[in-house]
């Protein structure tokens, strides 16, 4: 029998974060992610000697400094490189997160980019020699004692599941009853370019754009490293059906219009994936659930936003 003390469905940070701390308790981890790749949704791409971040995430900071220096402590621990930065990041659209904002609204920095956060995670799940199987889990059930988690091929079994936020299964099979975690089915798509050039005139390392008629993105990110500058642009809701060509073009003249003159492209490229996106609300609905219904035998990780997610840990 495939029997596990634990078993964590997914790879994203929190996911991986998770197991490392689970594994210095002395509990036996194994790791289930449909990808072969790890990182979920924080997939990172490479060129050469450069990673990357292929989905142009941001960490979302508190407005309690506390807060902040709190989750900068923590990926400290994890070896983590992170910094509180100010005048770093532009908005011309609220963000849902963030409360009060402005131009000089606080961020948090990671040495090396974002894509040196799943690096680093996977690194040490190697290094500690956590157990990861690639596999795509269709249905789980618990009898009410063990949590059994079957897949095209097999069965495995866990004292405790830990699943994430955006997990894409619909349903948990009880004794008795079932816990539905209905999701809504999105796609988030990016364009990545690494580029040689220079600024011009001051910039940002984010932008929080407004998706118009004129203007097909909502969030950009930039990051340099030596001569090299990359830039990942997320692709507005209304605008996902335009063509790879079309949509290069924009993003070369958008960076161009915020002043980085540009004298080689090395590198462009699409991103697409797919996550079953639930709220908030909903969130937090299953994991009350999830807990009164199954005795904490499976718990809901939070994934939606890791600043939060880092402090839930309890790390």
């Amino acid at each position: 029998m495939n029997y596990f003390e634990n078993i964590i469905i997914g790879s994203s940070p929190i996911s991986l974060i998770n197991a490392i701390l689970l594994h210095k308790k002395n509990n036996r981890v194994l790791i289930i992610d449909k990808e072969q790749k790890l990182g979920g949704s924080w997939q990172i791409g490479k060129y050469k000697s450069l990673s990357y971040d292929l989905g142009c995430h941001f960490l979302v900071p508190f407005d309690l400094d506390i807060k902040n220096k709190s989750v900068v402590k923590i990926l400290s621990s994890l070896n983590i490189e992170a910094e509180i930065t100010n005048t770093s990041v532009f908005f011309e659209r609220k963000i849902e997160e963030i409360k009060n904002y402005d131009q000089h609204y606080k961020y948090i920095k990671i040495k090396g980019g974002y894509a040196s956060i799943i690096e680093t995670l996977i690194g040490k799940v190697n290094e500690l020699n956590i157990d990861i199987i690639c596999d795509q889990i269709h249905s789980v059930r618990f009898d009410g004692v063990a949590v059994e988690l079957k897949s095209p091929l097999k069965s495995y079994w866990a004292k405790k599941l830990y699943l994430p936020s955006y997990i894409d299964i619909d349903k948990i099979d009880l004794p008795d009853t079932c816990i539905s975690l209905d999701a809504e089915y999105l796609d988030s798509q990016h364009i990545v370019l690494i580029l040689e050039g220079k600024w011009e005139r001051n910039h940002h390392d984010y932008y929080f754009l407004k998706e118009t008629e004129t203007c097909h993105f909502d969030k950009l990110s930039h990051y340099s490293t030596g001569q090299k500058h990359l830039f990942n642009i997320r692709i507005g809701r209304k605008s996902k059906s335009k063509s790879d060509a079309q949509l290069y073009d924009e993003v070369i003249y958008f960076i161009s219009k915020l002043g980085f003159r540009i004298s080689r492209e090395i590198l462009k490229h699409r991103h697409v994936y797919e996550l079953a996106f639930r709220s908030e609300k909903r969130i937090r609905e299953i994991q009350e659930d999830m807990a009164r219904l199954t005795s904490h035998k499976i718990e809901i990780l939070y994934t939606r936003n890791l600043t939060q997610a880092l402090l839930e840990l309890g790390i």
